[in-house]
């Protein structure tokens, strides 16, 4: 990496992207900057483009103009191996993340990339899946199957920090559960963050998870940024606030 101390970590200059056989732009002319431990919440309505910008820096889209660097390099110029070392994405399905016919184990011995089974590993597996989420440690031997929505998602996203990744790109990974564990996901999830001092951009529809977690929230509505606040002025912000932008630019 060419990484330099006057590099910004993640920086993206104006970046347009076209759905191919689209003439409508979904990401118009977006540019900001991203430092290392920033934890990012994203929000804005359906076909703001949140997902199609978490796409385009994970590398599934390609602009169609602009330019993405990550610590320093072009991201259109790293192979899918580099990207998938600095890059974790992750979403509300959990079938995308984890094997559900194999145990809680054998997930994460695959994603260890582990292939002999020894007792060691087990108390390894249970020291590291206790952070996330304290039932999977005792459901080693579980089919991923049967675990709870929380659950699996919990594993999901242990298995993905697992490897400790520069980037990390979370879209709506929460929304698929009941307001409880979704809560209690986040939690675990901005706590795991903080520890790894990853950058991180969370994709949310919940105004009041923007608000209280996270060191910045950016809005976007159709393609475009509307609002990019940072912590000391995002703390002083409410949700009528931010409903206020969803009213003024839809």
């Amino acid at each position: 990496m060419n990484s330099t101390h006057s590099s910004p970590f993640l920086s993206l200059q104006n970046v347009l992207f076209i759905a191919p056989g689209s003439q409508t732009a979904i990401l118009k002319d977006i540019s900001f900057q991203a430092k290392k431990s920033e934890i990012i919440m994203l929000i804005g309505s359906n076909g703001s483009g949140k997902s199609s910008l978490l796409k385009v820096i994970n590398g599934l889209y390609l602009p169609s103009k602009g330019a993405i660097n990550l610590l320093g390099d072009a991201l259109i110029h790293m192979s899918v191996r580099a990207r998938s070392h600095l890059i974790a994405t992750m979403n509300q399905d959990a079938n995308l993340v984890t094997f559900s016919e194999l145990t809680v184990y054998e997930n994460y011995l695959m994603a260890k990339e582990k292939k002999r089974l020894r007792a060691n590993n087990k108390k390894e597996a249970a020291d590291y899946l206790q952070s996330f989420n304290p039932n999977l440690a005792l459901k080693l031997e579980q089919q991923v199957e049967k675990l709870s929505g929380g659950e699996r998602q919990a594993l999901g996203l242990a298995l993905h920090l697992m490897h400790k990744p520069e980037l990390i790109l979370l879209d709506e990974h929460t929304s698929a559960l009941d307001p409880k564990s979704a809560k209690k996901l986040m939690e675990i999830t901005i706590q795991a963050i903080k520890e790894s001092k990853a950058c991180a951009i969370i994709c949310t529809h919940n105004l009041q998870d923007a608000l209280d977690y996270g060191t910045r929230l950016i809005m976007m509505q159709s393609g475009t940024i509307t609002l990019d606040v940072r912590e000391e002025e995002k703390r002083r912000l409410t949700k009528e606030d931010l409903l206020q932008v969803y009213t003024r630019d839809t």
